[in-house]
């Protein structure tokens, strides 16, 4: 139970961009209209930043070993997650914050083990795959997102039998299993919260600017109302008057 325990907490930290970027992006986007075009993607990328970095830093800090040599750290989810969903220098340099933060926890620490358990040899192909990541649909990018994390977990649990001669038990099978299948998981759950968060938003200024068109369209017209020298009058629906020109105003009075 304290393996999975372990887990468990592995996996609460490293899910916490999820949890906590729409509430930043929700803050970021209450500002006036105008601005948003160009502070929209520099809120997104912060609170990716933020949320990602802190996630990442908490993981390094709370890594555990079990099975005398299985790592158990889950802070590269939210590399990875940072790496896809942000800019190309934001990725490089919390990925350069990771490798840092190994020997700090490390049991060992060897240039091939290092390689493993960081995922090293992973960050070129994930660096390159961003571009293609960001232009696929919802289910691509669940696809993408899981099957990285998914290889990042499985490399990272299996380098202890890598280089050792560990005896392969069933709680050690158990937990690689285990690991595979919560980074499936937190995959779709990044793609799904990130997704819907950006989707809402997206609905959220379209209404806006319809609202804002409107309003303008509505001034317009009672502008060339008020300007034509004609006596016109607008009811609603239920008949009662609702717009009318000065000029009919000037004729009544």
């Amino acid at each position: 139970m304290v393996e999975f325990r372990e887990i468990l907490l592995q996996v609460l930290i490293a899910c916490l961009p999820a949890f906590l970027f729409p509430l930043l992006y929700e803050k970021s986007s209450r500002i006036p209209q105008r601005k948003v075009r160009k502070t929209c993607h520099t809120a997104y990328s912060m609170g990716l930043i933020y949320t990602c970095t802190s996630s990442m830093l908490l993981c390094s800090l709370f890594p555990s070993y079990v099975w005398s040599g299985i790592p158990i750290n889950f802070g590269i989810l939210p590399l990875f997650a940072l790496m896809l969903y942000g800019k190309l220098r934001e990725g490089i340099i919390l990925a350069v914050l990771y490798l840092l933060l190994y020997p700090l926890y490390a049991m060992r620490f060897t240039f091939l083990e290092f390689l493993l358990e960081t995922g090293l040899f992973l960050y070129p192909f994930v660096l390159l795959t961003a571009n293609y990541f960001k232009r696929i649909g919802r289910r691509g990018k669940v696809a993408v997102l899981t099957v990285i994390f998914a290889v990042g977990e499985l490399v990272i649990t299996v380098s202890p039998y890598i280089f050792e001669e560990m005896k392969v038990e069933l709680g050690s099978i158990v937990t690689i299993i285990a690991n595979i299948l919560v980074s499936v998981l937190a995959g779709s759950l990044f793609v799904h919260i990130i997704e819907t968060t950006m989707e809402k938003e997206k609905l959220r200024e379209q209404v806006i600017h319809l609202s804002r068109k409107y309003f303008r369209e509505a001034e317009t017209l009672q502008q060339m109302m008020d300007a034509a020298p004609l006596s016109i009058t607008l009811l609603d629906q239920k008949g009662g008057l609702c717009r009318s020109t000065i000029h009919l105003c000037n004729f009544i009075v």
